[in-house]
């Protein structure tokens, strides 16, 4: 061992030379003799760094600063690992520390950048960033941090020039080729994306974004069979991946044979994974226990804006009891639209957590004292299940948005209905059901939707059937059954939804093709804006609802356009929507038992264009008189349900 200037100078030496075993024996040697020796401990976190051990490397620049509180390079490259085991918090502090320093490297508002990205503060990181890249064009990383920090601005055009540049500085990075086709799918460019996925893919194989990516565009596509192959293996390669994860338990639902238990197993390993860790064992009560009060009732949903969702929810805002509820909306929302703000104005109050990470949102709710939350995202896209991990509220809830479990223990209860969940049900979620009397959900009226004419089948001289569902919903059980429809149907036509994938169309023609359907049968049109989806509806006779997973509001919408549906009534809630749609309206004798008596249905009422006349002249009132539009009616039911939750939690501690 020789003296500690010769031994830092040959580690200094080793490590410039890439010989790290050998420059951590000589640092090593050097801080047994001398442990204050400041650069020594700062050059063996660089080596700890480069080795992929940052949690060590923390260790060690601590230690230099312990020493020499001013180091310069210390201070910065703690800020880097830290930022590297995810504490941007602390990152950010070392990173501004280090500023009057004047550390040797030129990429401090780099680094700035991505920790203030980590922590949600994307404006700041994009101008850092932005100032960066003037100096330092060609840093494919920046670009890649400044396309994520603007698209979180929702200025998707320039997030995409951002990926583009990364792509052009780094051609064979999986990631940015990833981000570029996030980018490219959100600006409506769906095939161009998937080609950036595989592309990804072929670069990168096994990379798990590029897998959760095109898994999600391939669900849309309704091949759903290789997207949920794709899910599994991103969850096995990202398994700390809340989103990702949630994402597979979506496209679960879409698949025929996935039994209640299963789905239930399923979604139960997902919150032992992710959300029960971080539920409190029992936290005390701390809102006021008065079980006669004015109850506060929040919601909480990425989907206020044009979505499903919003067509439930906005009759149920507005009808609520002010007198019995205080209302407070939660929103996640990160597109808001026109929808979004006649939401809010129903609202006692509106709190939006787009920005907020999930323990800054809980910690939100716990202050406005809401008494009950009720999440309507379940596992769909951009849910916020961890704020309720975090038990932000004595009494939580999931509905509507979701049709299954959501597999938490601190998810206390489930609103259904004996239709969707008949007796027996219950064994196959975490949650207490609640089954509310005269219907799971209600609807709102379209406004501005058109008017009612007679069956174009009197005027065209054949039948024209029509499902304007999710395309994920079309699996290969579904096309076989219309196909057979068709078959028995002469002349007759299928009017379908392909979303905004082209290659869908092709997948259509090519199954029906297969299934001995002339491919010119079909009309296919991509996603519509709202006035063209009910003038789609209006020029169709027969709605077809898919299974196992029945349309929710798109069978409504049909019938208000007088378009009466065929139904399947299957064995879970995904699968009896139908049922509980076309039983609130009276249509009871449009729903079928089993596959076969699905075709028969469908091809005895495509018989009838008398009666299919008669039933669409009054469909319209009959939908108006129905409890499915009784928006107070159905507010009534649900604060009751709250005021019973309420009382039981005031009884009995949480669950958990």
């Amino acid at each position: 061992m020789g003296p500690p200037s010769l031994l830092f100078q040959e580690g200094a030496r080793r490590h410039q030379a890439g010989d790290l075993a050998g420059a951590e024996s000589h640092y090593l040697q050097l801080l047994a003799l001398d442990p204050s020796h400041a650069d020594g401990w700062a050059n063996l976190g660089a080596i700890r760094s480069a080795q992929g051990r940052p949690a060590d490397a923390v260790e060690c620049y601590r230690q230099a600063l312990r020493a020499r509180p001013d180091h310069p390079a210390a201070t910065f490259n703690l800020g880097a690992a830290l930022l590297r085991i995810d504490r941007p918090a602390e990152a950010l502090a070392c990173f501004e520390a280090a500023r009057p320093l004047a550390p040797p490297t030129d990429q401090l508002p780099a680094q700035t950048g991505y920790a203030l990205l980590a922590l949600g503060r994307a404006a700041e990181a994009a101008a850092c960033l932005e100032a960066y890249l003037l100096s330092c064009p060609t840093d494919p990383r920046a670009w890649h941090q400044l396309g994520l920090a603007l698209g979180h601005l929702g200025r998707d055009a320039d997030a995409t020039a951002a990926f583009t540049r990364s792509v052009e500085f780094a051609p064979t990075s999986g990631e940015a080729r990833v981000s570029l086709g996030a980018a490219i799918q959100a600006a409506g460019r769906p095939d161009e994306a998937v080609a950036c996925f595989r592309e990804a893919l072929r670069l990168k194989p096994g990379l798990p974004e590029a897998q959760n990516n095109l898994g999600n565009t391939y669900v849309e596509a309704g091949r759903t069979a290789e997207a949920v192959e794709l899910l599994r293996a991103a969850v096995a390669g990202r398994p700390a991946w809340p989103a990702l994860h949630s994402n597979l338990l979506l496209a679960l639902n879409y698949r025929p044979g996935v039994t209640g238990p299963a789905a239930r197993a399923e979604h139960t390993a997902w919150a032992a994974r992710h959300a029960d860790p971080l539920t409190p064992s029992g936290p005390p009560l701390t809102n006021d226990p008065d079980p006669a009060r004015r109850l506060r009732v929040g919601y909480l949903s990425a989907d206020f804006r044009r979505h499903p969702v919003a067509a439930y929810i906005g009759p149920v805002l507005a009808a609520h009891d002010r007198t019995a509820v205080r209302v407070i909306c939660y929103s996640a929302t990160r597109r808001p639209d026109e929808v979004t703000d006649r939401l809010r104005a129903t609202t006692d109050a509106w709190r939006d957590i787009s920005a907020l990470p999930d323990p800054v949102a809980a910690d939100l709710i716990r202050r406005d004292g809401i008494d009950v939350l009720v999440d309507l995202g379940g596992h769909t896209a951009g849910n916020r299940l961890l704020v309720l991990a975090r038990r932000a509220a004595p009494v939580q809830v999931t509905h509507f948005g979701y049709p299954n479990t959501t597999g938490m223990k601190a998810v206390d209860y489930r609103l259904t209905d004996a239709l969707a969940d008949p007796p027996g049900s219950d064994e196959f979620y975490t949650e207490r059901l609640i089954r509310l009397p005269g219907g799971a959900w209600c609807w709102g009226p379209p406004a501005g939707a058109p008017g009612l004419g007679p069956p174009p089948c009197l005027s065209n001289g054949y039948v024209t059937f029509a499902s304007l569902n999710n395309p994920a919903k079309a699996t290969e059980e579904v096309a076989a059954a219309w196909a057979r429809i068709l078959a028995r149907v002469p002349s007759s036509q299928l009017l379908l939804l392909t979303g905004l994938l082209a290659e869908t169309r092709d997948r259509y023609a090519e199954v029906f093709a297969g299934l001995g359907i002339d491919p010119r049968r079909l009309r296919l049109e991509p996603r519509q804006a709202a006035d063209r989806y009910y003038a789609l509806w209006a020029s169709a006779d027969i709605g077809l609802d898919p299974f196992p997973y029945n349309g929710g509001v798109t069978t409504p919408d049909a019938l208000w356009m007088g378009v009466p549906v065929v139904a399947l009534a299957g064995d879970s809630y995904r699968a009896r929507q139908g049922l509980c749609v076309l039983r609130a309206v009276g249509l009871g004798d449009w729903v079928a038992e089993s596959i076969d008596g699905y075709v028969e249905l469908a091809v005895r009422k495509a018989a009838d264009p008398a009666a299919l006349r008669e039933l669409r002249a009054g469909l319209r009132s009959r939908v108006q008189q129905s409890p499915l539009t009784d928006a107070p009616g159905f507010a009534r039911h649900l604060e009751a349900a709250y005021r019973q939750m309420w009382a039981d939690r005031l009884r009995q501690p949480v669950r958990v």
